[in-house]
């Protein structure tokens, strides 16, 4: 995209983040089992919105309005800096067909860590992207 940086993540935050998914990465959720938040938080039917991806596999709740597609940078989420609602279908990040390849890519390697299933004081492994997706657009 035209006026965009990105910037490559420092190897010191994926060492950090690969200890920290060592350390933490330990509860598992079945596919099955109904994804049941243990708090509250305001959603938008985007299922990036809000998250920093630190490495590869790991998109983490930033709890704020960033996006993660633009890898490598924090940056805000375009509808919301137009003062639109973010929508996964009608945001104009990516073409029809592009968002059909980021959602296949993240389904196959991303695991999601959002703040309002994260259980208190417990490890766990976060939430696979395709059950991520599916909890997010049935809102």
């Amino acid at each position: 995209m035209a006026g965009v940086t990105t910037v490559a993540v420092p190897i010191s935050v994926i060492i950090f983040t690969y200890f920290l998914s060592k350390k933490f990465l330990k509860k598992k959720h079945s596919f099955n089992e109904e994804l049941k938040p243990f708090r509250e938080k305001k959603r938008y039917r985007c299922p990036f919105r809000g998250f920093f991806q630190y490495d590869p596999i790991l998109i983490e709740d930033q709890k704020g309005n960033s996006c993660p597609l633009l890898r490598g940078t924090l940056t805000l989420c375009e509808m919301e800096v137009r003062q639109e609602v973010p929508d996964w279908d009608k945001c104009k990040i990516a073409s029809k067909e592009g968002k059909a390849m980021l959602i296949k890519e993240a389904i196959t390697r991303l695991i999601v860590f959002p703040y309002e299933f994260c259980p208190d004081g417990d490890a766990w492994d976060g939430i696979s992207f395709e059950r991520w997706l599916k909890y997010i657009l049935e809102k």
